[in-house]
């Protein structure tokens, strides 16, 4: 019964070092979140600067324009951990769309953003 207990101890005492092992190192560990964009209505080939939160190189790869399965890839001017400015293609149409962002690592996520813009 002692060795029991005891073995039953070293296994959750090593339980998070062998979760741990199971990590994608190049994973973020970081979410991007992007709280709001300005000016939230742009000209076609405009500029406009999204902020939030986690929002880097080192977890945001890609910033798209989205409009339910439509995903348009935009320019980015510049990045920060707070902001990514950036412009809105010569070629998309007017209308309203979201914010989503693709992150780094091994495996990418697409994160649909709650935020929109509506280009003129």
């Amino acid at each position: 019964m002692l060795r029991a207990s005891v073995i039953c101890a070293l296994l959750l005492l090593f339980a998070p070092a062998i979760c741990a092992a199971n990590r994608d190192p190049n994973a973020p560990s970081l979410t991007p979140i992007i709280k709001t964009v300005d000016p939230d209505t742009a000209k076609i080939g405009g500029e406009a600067t999204a902020d939030g939160s986690s929002l880097d190189a080192q977890v945001v790869a890609s910033l798209y324009l989205s409009q339910g399965d439509l995903m348009i890839k935009v320019k980015v001017i510049s990045q920060t951990d707070n902001e990514i400015k950036f412009e809105v293609p010569a070629t998309v149409k007017a209308g309203r769309y979201g914010l989503t962002v693709l992150t780094t690592g091994k495996e990418p996520r697409y994160i649909d953003e709650p935020v929109f813009i509506s280009v003129e």
